[in-house]
This record gives C-alpha cells, sequence and structure tokens, in this order.
C-alpha cells in the first residue's frame, strides 16, 4: 500500500467513525452552543473598566468544555486588538507555571501584538513572582533561588525578597559572573543581566503597579483560555487557582477557565484541609456559567440518524424480519434515550457500535436480535461494571440448555448473586437511570427475575 492509499484509507476511516475531538468552528455546532459562545465573548470585550476579568465554565468530563472554549475563541479572533492564549496545564506536568505563564503571555505580546516592551514586562514580572515564591518553597535556601533567577530570563527584585544570610548578593553574583566566563558565555550574560535587574531595586507591588499603569496605553486585550484543569494533579489544580487569584487583576488581561466544579472543590478542600477551601472559586471567578445541557431533542435526533446510517450499511437486508420497530421504539424511549447526555457518549456508542456489528451477522444473515445487540452495546459503554457482572456470570444469565432455569447453583449462591446485581446496581447515582437499566436488564435476562423470586425467599 503507497502512500496514497494510505492517506486515503486513514480519511475513510475518520469518516466512518464520528471524532470524540472538540469542535474547532461554529459549522461543527450540532448543539446550538455558538450564541453562547458569541455571549462569553462580548462579556469580555464589553468590559470597558480596563481590569482584569474572571470568567467559569464549569461543567462535567465530556459535557463539551473544550469545545465551547474554541468557538469562544474563533469570536475573539475577529476582533480587532484582541490576542488569545491557549494555556493548557494539563500538557505541561511537572512544570512552574508561575513563571512558565508569563513566559507564554509574554511570546503572545512580543509576536502576536508586536509590544516587546510590555514582552519583557512580562518576563521580568513573571521571574520576579518566581523567585518570590521559589525562596518562598524552598527554606531560603541559595541554590534554589538562584535557580529561580533563570527560571523567566529576567529578574526585578528587592532586598527583602532575598535571603538575609545571603550578604551582599552583587558580590556573589560577582563571583558567579567570572566563574560563568570561564564556563560558557550564555551563563556569564544571564547572571550579567540579572545583576543590571538588581539595581533597579522595584518591590513587586511597586512592579505590580508599574504593569498595570502600562497596560491601558496599549489598547490591546489579552484573553487567557485555560482548559483541563479538573484533569490535573491535586497540587497543579491548586497552583493555577492561586495564579489567577494573585494576578486576576493585572489590567487588560482576562481569563476564561473550564473546570468541572465539584472536583475542583473537592481537591481545595482535601489539599489545604478545610472545608472554607470549597468556595475558593466564587473569590476568583466573577461570572461562572453552567455549561448548557443539549438539547435532547438535537441529541436524539443526531443518535437516531447516525445509527440508521449504521445499520443500513452494515446489515444484511434479511435483518428487517427480525427488528421489531414497536419493540425498538419502546426501549428506546422508555429506557436508552435517558442514558444519552451528551454528544460524547452518543458517539462513544456509535463508534462501538459500528466496529462490533460485524459480530452479529454471518453471511446474508444475522445470528443476534440487532436490537439486543444495539441494548448491550450501550450497557457495555454506558455501564461497563454492570457488563462485566453479566459477562461474568453468563452461564446464569444466558443458560444455553435451559433458558428458562437456574440450576447447578446452590440456594445460598443465588442469593449472593442477586445481592451483588443489586450493589452494582446501587451505585448508579441517578435514580432514573437505575430503575431504567434495572427494568431493560430483566427483559433483556429474564433470569435476572427469577433471582429475584429465589432472594424473596
Amino acid at each position: 500500500m503507497n502512500q496514497e492509499q494510505k492517506d486515503t484509507k486513514q480519511t475513510e476511516i475518520a469518516e466512518i467513525y464520528a471524532s470524540d475531538s472538540p469542535i474547532n468552528d461554529a459549522k461543527e455546532d450540532l448543539l446550538g452552543w455558538s450564541k453562547f459562545a458569541d455571549r462569553i465573548a462580548n462579556a469580555l470585550i464589553d468590559n470597558k473598566s480596563h481590569k482584569g476579568f474572571v470568567i467559569g465554565i464549569q461543567g462535567k468530563w465530556g459535557s463539551g468544555k473544550s469545545s465551547l472554549l474554541n468557538l469562544v475563541a474563533n469570536r475573539l479572533e475577529k476582533c480587532n486588538n484582541v490576542e488569545i492564549l491557549r494555556y493548557n496545564p494539563w500538557m505541561l506536568p511537572d512544570i512552574n507555571h508561575l513563571s512558565f505563564f508569563f513566559s507564554e503571555l509574554a511570546k503572545v505580546a512580543k509576536f502576536k501584538a508586536k509590544e516587546e516592551e510590555y514582552s519583557d514586562k512580562l518576563l521580568r514580572y513573571g521571574a520576579l513572582l518566581r523567585i518570590t515564591e521559589g525562596a518562598k518553597e524552598t527554606g531560603k535556601s541559595f541554590y534554589d533561588v538562584l535557580l529561580a533567577l533563570f527560571a523567566g530570563g529576567a529578574l526585578v527584585t528587592a532586598p527583602e525578597t532575598v535571603p538575609n544570610w545571603i550578604g551582599n548578593l552583587s558580590i556573589i553574583l560577582l563571583i558567579t559572573t567570572l566563574i560563568a566566563k570561564l564556563v560558557h558565555p550564555w551563563l556569564e550574560s544571564k547572571f550579567e543581566r540579572v545583576k543590571n535587574q538588581l539595581e533597579e531595586k522595584q518591590t513587586l507591588s511597586e512592579f505590580k503597579k508599574d504593569l498595570n499603569s502600562y497596560l491601558p496605553s496599549n489598547g490591546t486585550l489579552y484573553v487567557v483560555l485555560v482548559d483541563d484543569i479538573d484533569r490535573l494533579p491535586p497540587h497543579q489544580i491548586c497552583e493555577i487557582f492561586q495564579l489567577v487569584k494573585n494576578n486576576g487583576d493585572l489590567a487588560n488581561i482576562s481569563y476564561v477557565l473550564a473546570y468541572d466544579k465539584q472536583v475542583v472543590r473537592k481537591v481545595l478542600r482535601d489539599y489545604y484541609n478545610s472545608k472554607a477551601y470549597e468556595s475558593f472559586t466564587e473569590k476568583i471567578v466573577q461570572i461562572e456559567f453552567d455549561l448548557p445541557y443539549p438539547d435532547s431533542v438535537i441529541l436524539s435526533e443526531y443518535f437516531l440518524k447516525e445509527l440508521d446510517k449504521i445499520l443500513k450499511d452494515k446489515l444484511p437486508e434479511s435483518a428487517e424480519r427480525y427488528w421489531d420497530a414497536e419493540r425498538w421504539t419502546n426501549h428506546y424511549e422508555l429506557y436508552l434515550r435517558s442514558m444519552i447526555k451528551t454528544l460524547r457518549q452518543s458517539k462513544r456508542i456509535l463508534n462501538a457500535i459500528r466496529f462490533n456489528i460485524h459480530h452479529v451477522v454471518n453471511e446474508d444473515d444475522v445470528e443476534v436480535n440487532p436490537i439486543d445487540f444495539i441494548v448491550i452495546e450501550m450497557l457495555r459503554i454506558q455501564f461497563p461494571k454492570t457488563y462485566d457482572f453479566i459477562r461474568d456470570n453468563k452461564d446464569v444469565f444466558v443458560p444455553i440448555s435451559r433458558p428458562t432455569e437456574l440450576f447447578g447453583i446452590s440456594k445460598e449462591d443465588k442469593k449472593k448473586l442477586y445481592r451483588a446485581l443489586e450493589d452494582e446496581l446501587a451505585t448508579i447515582k441517578d435514580e432514573r437511570i437505575r430503575e431504567n437499566l434495572q427494568s431493560i436488564l430483566v427483559e433483556l435476562f429474564p433470569q435476572i427475575k427469577e433471582l429475584e423470586s429465589k432472594n424473596e425467599l
């Protein structure tokens, strides 16, 4: 197979299987979120005060937060004097966000907004934050403070930010500069730059005030989009919120944070060992939006339309005689529809059906009722533990030789089996979904009803 054939094959696969990647354009917006994204973008643009602004978008994993951020970014990119920094800390493991964040923002200022002076100020501010934090974190170790000096490539500091026992820092820097000359020219330039910056003697608050006074004059709004916060390790979740809290008031820099509120609240509470920190985000985020629930009608239409394509494409014509339209409608409307709450769930189920449907086809006929197959695939994707329980006990739930009786199992074991199934279903918090799942399991596997009756004996 040559490269052209490989590319063609990959394109065909991409078209066949529904992509779970976030959407990037309003044309891909199946759920009608573009108007909501416009509202968020307008709230940022209409902020006339020049003060920093923090918006939170909260929703469960897989609910579409990344897609909404992309739609917001597309809207902002069409505006003049707006520059965007997409900051995804989940892609940056084990990095110090204090220094790296401001170095990334400085790149946007320098190469997109053409604001070199402002870019330099951001670098120096990030380095100053890092050395202050570094001295605090390392127990005022001189070696680690020196490492902090180089974190942002430049530094403005004041005597109070330097450990007292170090003594005359200028002399130490002079000595290390001489050593650097013997080691590497790059190190020499770094030490020289640090020594020069020390002469400014600005405190952190003074430098921040200077940064704020500069920002309104350049007319550029910087919007930082931060995604996947809830996927970070606990210490980094706290670090990101601390970063925004301490710097969210910088003029003309606004933030849009995407996170699962319940996950973040629990992490903050456990990390700081205090319930008071559950509401920490409320002190940081000025406006918080809940991600809109997908329109159930649109979601259902999408699922049924794509499912119909799969069945027509993959099943032989003879399969139609096994398709009970009334049974399918009852199953879907009464039970299955409530189990699909997001577009991601819908796509995962459709992909699983498309990939595994060949198992039920034998030449020009089917070996498994198509409706049963669809329901079981939904069960496997949405409730994997329940599916595994049924599969691990298939001789009980799907006995081959005597389909209406449970045999070879003691009365006590039957009780244990039913109780284990009950315990498994009890882990499903949504009462409606739990009841629907139980009903459809009884319809698929009548032996469950018999287990229930045995358990009552």
